[in-house]
């Protein structure tokens, strides 16, 4: 099942966050999953697709329960035709395979986490 997460607070544009990612099997305990990959995109108007953010496409991340996701600099970039939006809106989408206690081995599954940047250079 994929989960959607909202940040509470915008980040910095051009600023470092970390996102923590934690995986659960489907009975809610801690699994390593096989294997991970995220990728970084807008969020574009309904119908339009995401453009990738520096080139942050299918990354790899070495298998554990918990993963951090570092963002800085270009990743929280304002871009071109955004220059116009206070706040623009990004999301990481997380790739991951794990085995399932109830539904098999190797299961495909994802989790989104969509957060705003608050651009630094935005005058009304």
């Amino acid at each position: 099942m994929a989960v959607r997460i909202y940040a509470s607070e915008l980040f910095p544009e051009k600023g470092a966050r970390g996102v923590q990612i934690a995986f659960t099997d489907d009975a809610g305990n801690p699994v390593v999953p096989n294997s991970i990959t995220w990728t970084l995109t807008d969020v574009p108007e309904l119908g339009s697709t995401p453009t990738v953010i520096n080139s942050r496409l299918n990354v790899s991340a070495t298998p554990a329960s918990t993963i951090v996701i570092a963002l800085e600099g270009d990743d929280l970039a304002v871009q071109t035709g955004e220059e116009n939006l206070s706040t623009v809106l990004r999301l990481i989408t997380v790739n991951y395979q794990y085995d399932s206690v109830n539904m098999g081995i190797n299961q495909d599954d994802k989790v989104e986490f969509q957060f705003g940047i608050r651009n630094a250079y935005y005058t009304t």
